[in-house]
């Protein structure tokens, strides 16, 4: 879709659209959560440049301070990030396994 997104005025509103549903999401968690920076990993990120103006106007005006960030490891930071927060548990784990 993103390969289209320039081409074809139906696909660049769903994008818009999606930036709308994503930023609703957005304040709806920064109102419970009130995070400093939000970070976009996966395929999401890959295609943030199409539906970054939207998310931004629409999260900004309740939520200025908050940064929405795209993550450089992709889709790999889950997996690094799960790795990591088992090597640092790992002695909680290891006492559960026994």
């Amino acid at each position: 879709m993103a390969e289209l997104a320039g081409k074809d005025p139906r696909v660049k509103r769903i994008f818009n659209e999606f930036g709308n549903n994503l930023g609703d999401f957005l304040i709806e968690f920064a109102s419970l959560a009130h995070p400093e920076v939000v970070i976009l990993g996966g395929n999401i990120a890959k295609s943030f440049r199409l539906f970054k103006r939207t998310l931004l106007t629409n999260i900004q005006d309740k939520f200025p301070e908050i940064k929405i960030k795209v993550a450089v490891l992709g889709e790999e930071a889950a997996l690094m990030g799960a790795a990591s927060y088992w090597k640092d548990n790992a002695r909680l784990y290891k006492s559960l396994l026994v």
